[in-house]
């Protein structure tokens, strides 16, 4: 009934871009469209499994390949994004088979993939027999001090009830911990390109699986979106760069889409620096989501973060475990910024 094939998005981006709009409900542009596939600083080109009913398309998936660094060495894996199927095709299973489809092919050309998906898609990805990877998860420190409000924000009764609950502890902890980092600094930087590539080079890499955060892909997924503004916070200790946070701000909130550290050692000051930062914005809490902060040594309930229970479980092709050779899911270290952008 169906027939499926694998073209190379530069063959054929208009089409894939017009049936991914006509079949989504949030439209994309040109211009968003051709950054996130076809600007992305990997050496391999982007591909969309088509599915076809007679003349008419009926199904794709676009896969953009990306380097990962697992336990030390480079590998490519592709990411799944704008799965779209025709409103007369829903329901048929054709979901299914061209996830399934997807995987075979992809694994003709020996690379596996993984995806972050949402809930609704969830579903078909087991049906298609892909194996849950590991799951991000999202902590919320609050921060915002009980009778404050930032000015021209309204802070909700619930958000307020919490900060009373926890507040007065919060501020024993904070001043317990701060001597930690008293000397390391936080601030907004525009990211140095070579102190970027130093730091992914000192890296601790040899015990964990994460996508490639050199200066060019950090400059392409963050600082060039055409969409969303993103803040690159640099964490010095005599002028030598640690790590750094990419964050936004969602009304009272500090977003934390991506972090990184050159070692285990740093986290607490990682945390405590992240804290004092939003404070002295009199934001209201921190929300951050990440796969592995065992790796990174964050010590979050230690410093007050809450972990909350709508966690994104990240899904990979059949077999892509054991082709990797991954010792333990929980090395994975993922973030919000690794998902589907």
């Amino acid at each position: 009934m169906f027939r499926f094939e694998l073209v190379p998005l530069k063959e054929c981006p208009e089409v894939a871009l017009a049936f991914r709009n006509a079949n989504r409900p949030l439209q994309r542009t040109h211009e968003y469209f051709s950054w996130r596939y076809l600007a992305r600083p990997c050496a391999e080109a982007p591909v969309v499994a088509w599915a076809w009913h007679g003349e008419s398309p009926a199904g794709a998936v676009t896969i953009a390949p990306h380097d990962f660094a697992i336990y030390g060495q480079m590998v490519r894996l592709g990411i799944l994004g704008d799965v779209s199927i025709a409103p007369q095709h829903r329901g048929s299973g054709l979901g299914v088979s061209l996830l399934e489809f997807v995987a075979k092919s992809m694994m003709g050309i020996g690379m596996h993939c993984i995806v972050l998906p949402n809930a609704a898609a969830q579903k078909a990805l087991r049906k298609a027999r892909w194996e849950a990877v590991c799951k991000v998860d999202r902590y919320v420190r609050p921060i915002l001090p009980v009778g404050s409000e930032r000015a021209g924000v309204r802070i909700s009764l619930a958000r307020r009830a919490l900060s009373r609950v926890v507040s007065a502890g919060l501020r024993t902890i904070d001043a317990a911990a701060a001597v930690v980092a008293r000397d390391a600094v936080l601030a907004a930087e525009d990211g140095d390109q070579n102190e970027l590539a130093s730091l992914w080079r000192r890296t601790e890499l040899a015990n964990t699986c994460l996508s490639v955060r050199t200066p060019e892909y950090i400059r392409w997924r963050y600082l060039d979106h055409p969409l969303q503004r993103y803040d690159f916070l640099a964490l010095r200790s005599a002028g030598e760069l640690l790590g750094y946070a990419i964050v936004h701000l969602e009304g009272p909130t500090l977003v934390v889409d991506d972090y990184l550290l050159s070692g285990r050692e740093f986290g607490t000051t990682f945390c405590l620096k992240l804290i004092d930062w939003a404070r002295s914005r009199s934001l209201f809490d921190i929300q951050m989501r990440t796969s592995n902060t065992l790796h990174w040594g964050l010590p979050w309930r230690w410093l007050g973060f809450i972990p909350r229970n709508d966690a994104i479980e990240v899904m990979g092709s059949p077999g892509l475990a054991s082709a990797i050779h991954l010792k333990d899911h929980r090395d994975w270290f993922l973030t919000a910024g690794d998902k589907d952008v």
